[in-house]
């Protein structure tokens, strides 16, 4: 199943939208700013554009306005259903809170990734 990562930047990058733990307010989540998701965008796209993928290379992100930060680190590449796909951890910090998240991104005929359950 896949969901969709269609938040665009004004530069025209597709961005990643990221999971809805990160938008819901509960005890182990973090709710992430609009420009919070623009910076993780940012970093996460800059990842997403390596070709030949730079396996266990990290892009910082922060957002001085939120106060929050992290890092998104490429763990695996790999090919599924004919699909190009990359796992990432997402790491926020937020409040003083780390949170890690891992995520499995696909690349889709029309060259925008998805998230890959």
């Amino acid at each position: 199943m896949f969901h969709p990562l269609s938040i665009l930047l004004a530069a025209g990058l597709t961005l990643p939208s990221l999971p809805a733990q990160w938008r819901a307010a509960g005890p182990a989540t973090v709710r992430l700013s609009p420009g919070d998701l623009r910076a993780v965008g940012e970093a996460a796209n800059s990842l997403l554009a390596q070709e030949p993928p730079a396996l266990g290379q990290s892009a910082r992100w922060s957002n001085a306005e939120t106060g929050r930060n992290g890092a998104i680190t490429l763990l695996d590449a790999s090919v599924w259903r004919n699909m190009p796909c990359r796992r990432m951890r997402f790491e926020v910090t937020a409040a003083a809170d780390l949170h890690h998240y891992e995520l499995r991104l696909c690349r889709i005929a029309n060259g925008q990734w998805k998230i890959a359950e």
